[in-house]
């Protein structure tokens, strides 16, 4: 618990507990002069229990090397996702060994049975079942002779073993896929000077894959400190207790949202996945019902996570702290866990790294214990995730879950466009989806716009626009999927058909021409305003869109067709759909 930097093991391939003993032992003796606590036992300093190095990784031999797994989760979220749940679903037993400390196996049971056990039933919502079991005691205090006593003597029934030391802090780590320790060389080891069952949650989430979730800006002593974030068991776990100590809190918090769902606890249903549209959507905490995690896909192969910050029993958070907590996290891009496992990328636990948005936790800051966190985007409040604003709100319902609204992103096909802020724009105001339903994630910004989708552009930008007539009961639009936004249009008298003087029919496959789109804007927005004089184009005359036309350009909607000079209209090219976004944009905004 609370290392600075963490470090794996060898990866030798040998089998032999004994051989993967020998080399734990050998690297723990170098790291055992660092399990004290930081200086500052002083009333005026925080309450800390770290050491440097609490994440152990086990040998991977041949055996174990063929079972690894490839698979991933269906949304693409977590690597390896059957070999990480080995140990997260159903019953996991813990056999406990007192290592020379004033207390009994039987009583560390009880402990932690009657602490950690209903803690980890509800943040699996009964999914996890830890249970543990006496397994005895060493007359040693020493870790190192503690741990080869009880793989000597263990029954070999229990899931995992944990060992509680006269230390402070603790270690952790996963071990293979085996099922019984000690062949799957899983084991937690926990100081009981401060903090038991806080520090014996953290490590056993290490045992379930759970890596630290810190930002990567702290050092101390010129050394990087995975612990700044207060919010999560699987970092700092920060707060103030009850005798006033401020610190490690002695209660665990909640893990990240994508431990639970890595873990197999949240359901992919429960997932919302954003995409570019806006949206508008509630997340629930743990235990309530609904959307428990959102997530936002970047274009670097990273994704951001969402989800509820909300104080209850087993999440015993400041109330100030409440709110969506955000996630920047990086899977391990590496084809299999032996390649993730030793990487100082930050993938090497867990496979991902968490970090937190907003600034570093300060834990030697007095003040920083009673202030919102950075992390935390609080109800009325808003934080731009790259480029989409998230604001927060509480959902009104007095239920404890937070409403979360995501503006438009940019369609990958727009990025380069000319008119990439005008469909931004034309996104955020829910006028388009895109162009390739039901996915939407593109909005093909040079493709023409048929007559249909302008019927649909325009009733969605003019929702109140008054009608002036009944509908025109064309007879081509029937079955088409633009047929409401069609009769509206006809009703307001934007559109009087395609085949004049009878009009008898729509075309809503046809492309609008430039002229028309002129005219369509013309009749749907008669009052707006003259801006400047109209440009003389050279090319609309004798259409019979040249008054549209001249309209539209005195009222700064088209500046033309060809840039930079733009002394041509071009009334009876195509209009493409960025340009459309420009138009409508022009036309509704000041």
């Amino acid at each position: 618990m609370k290392p600075r930097e963490k470090k794996s093991m060898s990866h030798a391939t040998n089998s032999s507990v004994g051989r993967w003993l020998g080399v734990a032992i050998a690297v723990l003796a170098l790291i055992a002069p660092l399990f004290a606590a930081l200086p500052g036992s002083a009333q005026e300093d925080p309450v800390l229990v770290p050491t440097e190095d609490d994440i152990v990784l086990p040998d991977l031999d041949e055996v174990d090397l063929s079972t690894e797994s490839a698979k991933e989760d269906p949304l693409g979220l977590t690597p390896f996702t059957d070999f990480i749940k080995v140990h997260s679903l159903g019953k996991d037993v813990f056999e406990v060994w007192a290592c020379g400390v004033n207390a009994t196996p039987r009583r560390l049971v009880e402990r932690l049975d009657n602490n950690l056990t209903p803690y980890f039933k509800a943040l699996s919502r009964g999914r996890y079942n830890v249970d543990f079991v006496v397994g005895g005691a060493v007359n040693s205090s020493d870790f190192n002779t503690c741990l080869s006593r009880a793989t000597a003597r263990s029954d070999g029934n229990a899931n995992a073993a944990l060992l509680a030391t006269p230390t402070a802090g603790g270690l952790g780590g996963p071990g293979t896929n085996q099922d019984k320790f000690p062949q799957n060389q899983r084991w937690a080891q926990v100081g009981t000077q401060g903090g038991f069952i806080m520090v014996a949650a953290h490590e056993i989430g290490h045992t379930l894959h759970f890596p630290h979730s810190y930002t990567g800006n702290t050092k101390i002593d010129g050394r990087l400190w995975e612990y700044d974030n207060a919010l999560d068991v699987m970092s700092g776990n920060y707060g103030i207790n009850p005798d006033g100590s401020r610190g490690t809190f002695n209660r665990p918090y909640e893990a990240a949202t994508i431990n639970q769902y890595a873990a197999g606890w949240i359901d992919q249903k429960e997932v919302n996945v954003i995409g570019i549209p806006p949206e508008e959507f509630v997340l629930a905490p743990t235990n309530k019902n609904g959307t428990k995690m959102a997530v936002l896909k970047h274009a670097d192969g990273r994704y951001s996570t969402f989800e509820a910050a909300k104080r209850s029993q087993f999440n015993p958070i400041r109330k100030n702290w409440q709110g969506v907590a955000a996630y920047k996290i990086r899977k391990c891009p590496y084809g299999s866990i032996s390649e993730c496992w030793g990487k100082d990328d930050g993938t090497a636990m867990g496979f991902r790294r968490h970090k937190p948005y907003g600034k570093a936790f300060d834990v030697e800051r007095w003040e920083e214990y009673t202030e919102p966190l950075g992390l935390v985007i609080r109800p009325k409040k808003a934080k731009t995730i790259d480029g989409r604003r998230i604001s927060v709100r509480w959902s009104g319902d007095g239920t404890g879950r937070f409403r979360v609204r995501v503006s438009a992103g940019v369609f990958p096909d727009a990025k380069n466009s000319v008119f990439k802020n005008d469909i931004v724009w034309l996104t955020n105001r829910e006028i388009t989806r895109g162009c390739n339903p039901p996915q939407n994630t593109r909005f093909c910004p040079n493709e023409a716009v048929i007559r249909g989708e302008m019927a649909a552009f325009l009733h969605r930008a003019l929702p109140n626009l008054p009608r002036q007539n009944p509908p025109t009961d064309f007879t081509d639009d029937n079955n088409s999927v633009f047929q409401k936004d069609i009769e509206w249009l006809s009703s307001r008298d934007v559109t009087r058909g395609c085949n004049p003087p009878k009009n008898t029919k729509f075309c809503p496959n046809e492309a609008v021409t430039r002229g028309e789109m002129a005219a369509f804007l013309r009749r749907a927005l008669p009052n707006l305003k003259r801006s400047n004089p109209a440009t003389n184009f050279t090319d609309d005359n004798g259409s019979v869109f040249e008054a549209d036309i001249e309209w539209l350009s005195s009222r700064g909607i088209t500046l033309g067709c060809n840039p930079p000079k733009n002394t041509k209209f071009c009334p009876n090219e195509a209009v493409e759909r960025g340009e459309m976004a420009a138009f409508l944009r022009r036309a509704l905004t000041d």
